[in-house]
Protein backbone atom coordinates (compact mmCIF):
# COMPACT_ATOMS: atom_id res chain seq x y z
CA UNK A 1 0.00 0.00 0.00
CA UNK A 2 1.01 3.53 -0.41
CA UNK A 3 0.57 6.86 1.15
CA UNK A 4 1.77 10.36 1.89
CA UNK A 5 4.98 10.83 2.62
CA UNK A 6 6.34 10.21 5.64
CA UNK A 7 7.81 12.61 7.79
CA UNK A 8 11.55 13.49 7.34
CA UNK A 9 12.55 12.08 10.66
CA UNK A 10 11.66 8.54 9.74
CA UNK A 11 13.21 8.72 6.21
CA UNK A 12 16.13 5.99 6.07
CA UNK A 13 19.20 7.80 6.69
CA UNK A 14 21.02 5.89 4.21
CA UNK A 15 19.52 2.74 1.60
CA UNK A 16 20.16 -0.01 3.33
CA UNK A 17 20.75 -3.58 0.64
CA UNK A 18 19.32 -6.55 1.81
CA UNK A 19 19.43 -9.66 0.36
CA UNK A 20 16.48 -11.00 -1.17
CA UNK A 21 16.15 -13.46 -4.16
CA UNK A 22 13.79 -11.31 -5.56
CA UNK A 23 14.47 -8.25 -7.77
CA UNK A 24 11.37 -5.55 -7.08
CA UNK A 25 11.64 -2.69 -9.33
CA UNK A 26 9.34 0.43 -9.08
CA UNK A 27 8.37 2.44 -11.62
CA UNK A 28 7.23 6.12 -12.01
CA UNK A 29 6.21 8.80 -14.31
CA UNK A 30 6.93 12.45 -12.27
CA UNK A 31 6.14 15.71 -13.02
CA UNK A 32 6.94 18.91 -11.06
CA UNK A 33 7.64 17.18 -8.50
CA UNK A 34 10.89 19.23 -6.59
CA UNK A 35 9.25 18.82 -3.25
CA UNK A 36 9.02 15.08 -2.86
CA UNK A 37 10.94 13.49 -5.83
CA UNK A 38 14.07 13.13 -3.51
CA UNK A 39 12.04 11.40 -0.53
CA UNK A 40 10.27 9.61 -2.62
CA UNK A 41 13.22 8.30 -4.31
CA UNK A 42 14.94 7.37 -0.62
CA UNK A 43 12.22 5.97 1.16
CA UNK A 44 11.08 3.39 -1.70
CA UNK A 45 14.56 2.31 -2.29
CA UNK A 46 14.83 0.78 0.90
CA UNK A 47 12.45 -1.49 -0.39
CA UNK A 48 13.02 -1.88 -3.76
CA UNK A 49 15.81 -2.94 -6.12
CA UNK A 50 15.85 -0.31 -8.11
CA UNK A 51 13.23 2.95 -9.78
CA UNK A 52 12.66 3.14 -13.72
CA UNK A 53 11.72 6.89 -13.85
CA UNK A 54 10.64 9.05 -16.60
CA UNK A 55 10.49 12.92 -15.97
CA UNK A 56 7.74 14.46 -18.55
CA UNK A 57 8.79 18.43 -19.10
CA UNK A 58 9.83 19.63 -15.25
CA UNK A 59 10.03 23.14 -14.40
CA UNK A 60 10.61 23.22 -11.04
CA UNK A 61 14.05 21.21 -10.32
CA UNK A 62 12.79 18.00 -10.72
CA UNK A 63 15.06 17.06 -13.45
CA UNK A 64 18.34 18.39 -11.33
CA UNK A 65 17.15 16.61 -8.79
CA UNK A 66 16.58 13.14 -10.38
CA UNK A 67 20.38 13.84 -12.17
CA UNK A 68 21.91 14.58 -8.84
CA UNK A 69 20.72 11.12 -7.15
CA UNK A 70 21.96 9.32 -10.25
CA UNK A 71 25.19 10.93 -10.24
CA UNK A 72 24.83 9.95 -6.22
CA UNK A 73 25.35 6.08 -7.43
CA UNK A 74 21.67 5.46 -6.15
CA UNK A 75 20.00 2.81 -8.15
CA UNK A 76 17.60 4.37 -10.31
CA UNK A 77 17.15 5.10 -13.72
CA UNK A 78 15.66 8.21 -15.25
CA UNK A 79 14.43 9.19 -18.89
CA UNK A 80 13.80 12.36 -19.83
CA UNK A 81 10.96 13.21 -22.13
CA UNK A 82 9.79 16.59 -23.55
CA UNK A 83 6.83 15.23 -25.15
CA UNK A 84 3.80 17.95 -25.23
CA UNK A 85 1.47 15.72 -24.00
CA UNK A 86 1.78 13.34 -21.15
CA UNK A 87 1.00 9.78 -23.34
CA UNK A 88 0.61 7.61 -20.14
CA UNK A 89 -0.10 4.11 -21.60
CA UNK A 90 2.64 4.73 -23.82
CA UNK A 91 5.02 5.92 -21.06
CA UNK A 92 3.92 3.26 -18.62
CA UNK A 93 4.44 0.11 -21.18
CA UNK A 94 8.02 1.95 -21.65
CA UNK A 95 8.82 2.24 -17.94
CA UNK A 96 7.39 -1.55 -17.66
CA UNK A 97 9.48 -2.72 -20.64
CA UNK A 98 12.74 -1.99 -19.30
CA UNK A 99 11.78 -3.05 -15.79
CA UNK A 100 11.38 -6.27 -17.19
CA UNK A 101 14.33 -6.47 -19.93
CA UNK A 102 16.85 -4.07 -18.58
CA UNK A 103 16.44 -4.26 -15.09
CA UNK A 104 14.92 -7.96 -14.75
CA UNK A 105 12.23 -7.34 -12.31
CA UNK A 106 10.55 -10.77 -10.45
CA UNK A 107 7.66 -7.50 -9.40
CA UNK A 108 7.45 -4.80 -10.70
CA UNK A 109 5.59 -1.76 -9.02
CA UNK A 110 4.03 0.98 -10.63
CA UNK A 111 3.74 3.73 -8.22
CA UNK A 112 2.79 7.21 -7.97
CA UNK A 113 5.70 10.01 -6.49
CA UNK A 114 3.69 10.78 -3.92
CA UNK A 115 3.32 7.12 -3.12
CA UNK A 116 5.24 5.63 0.22
CA UNK A 117 5.28 1.87 0.20
CA UNK A 118 4.03 1.27 4.21
CA UNK A 119 6.14 -2.53 4.79
CA UNK A 120 8.20 -2.68 7.80
CA UNK A 121 10.89 -4.20 5.88
CA UNK A 122 12.18 -5.97 3.01
CA UNK A 123 11.88 -9.14 4.58
CA UNK A 124 8.18 -8.77 4.93
CA UNK A 125 7.91 -7.34 1.72
CA UNK A 126 9.28 -10.86 -0.05
CA UNK A 127 7.31 -13.09 2.56
CA UNK A 128 4.12 -11.39 1.36
CA UNK A 129 5.01 -11.76 -2.54
CA UNK A 130 6.20 -15.10 -2.07
CA UNK A 131 2.78 -16.38 0.19
CA UNK A 132 0.33 -14.75 -2.72
CA UNK A 133 2.89 -15.73 -6.24
CA UNK A 134 1.35 -18.94 -6.30
CA UNK A 135 -2.29 -17.56 -6.50
CA UNK A 136 -1.79 -15.00 -9.08
CA UNK A 137 -2.76 -15.23 -12.65
CA UNK A 138 -1.20 -12.79 -14.52
CA UNK A 139 -3.30 -9.90 -13.01
CA UNK A 140 -1.15 -7.22 -10.51
CA UNK A 141 -4.60 -6.38 -8.56
CA UNK A 142 -4.96 -9.75 -7.36
CA UNK A 143 -1.62 -9.05 -4.88
CA UNK A 144 -2.85 -5.29 -3.69
CA UNK A 145 -5.68 -6.94 -2.05
CA UNK A 146 -3.49 -9.51 -0.45
CA UNK A 147 -0.45 -7.50 1.00
CA UNK A 148 -2.21 -5.65 4.30
CA UNK A 149 -0.94 -2.13 4.66
CA UNK A 150 0.92 -2.43 7.18
CA UNK A 151 1.16 1.09 7.82
CA UNK A 152 -2.77 1.11 9.78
Amino acid sequence: SAAAAPQASILPAAIVRHASALRLVGITCVGNEADIVEAFVRHNLGLLDHLVILEHNTLDGTREILDRLVAEGLPISVEHSTEKQFLQLIFTNRLLRRALEAEHADWVFPIDCDEFLLVPSRAALDAALDAVRDRLVGSTSCWRREIADWGR
